[in-house]
């Protein structure tokens, strides 16, 4: 996971996105990616506003388990959330955090088309980046 460890994650009774599916949450968007009967990946977005970017939603709990990195499959699940996004939400954008040391995933959003942007120092994490793209 970009944003938050492995550990924090792991901890938690269910993670926000389990409770989305269960509740069929309009606002929100989980894509997964599959190795056989085996769920490898998976890229979430909330279709609302996130860091004041009007009419923008942003990608949170994007992980990819560790041996299927490398193989752009993080790529390929940023891509088709973006592509899905974009046709079921009335979004102009998309926009993320990303810890600055992770240099793998920054390169993985910029492929994907990201470019970094500011917020406002009040609501930033000093060790994290923000990156937005467009409707694409």
């Amino acid at each position: 996971m970009f944003g938050s460890s492995y550990l924090e994650q792991s901890q938690l009774k269910k993670l926000m996105f389990e409770r989305a599916i269960e509740e069929r949450a309009g606002d929100r968007l989980m894509m997964g990616a599959w190795h056989r009967d085996a769920l490898i990946g998976i890229c979430g977005l909330l279709a609302f506003n996130f860091y004041d970017v009007p009419k923008h939603g942003g990608i949170i709990q994007m992980y990819v388990q560790d041996l299927y990195r490398g193989k752009r499959i993080g790529l390929a699940l940023v891509r088709a959330t973006l592509e899905a996004a974009f046709g079921a939400f009335d979004i102009d954008g998309v926009v993320l955090e990303v810890k600055i040391h992770n240099e793998r995933a920054i390169r993985v959003y910029r492929q994907a088309g990201f470019e970094r942007f500011e917020v406002d120092a009040s609501k930033a994490e000093p060790d994290s980046i923000y990156m937005r793209i467009g409707r694409v």
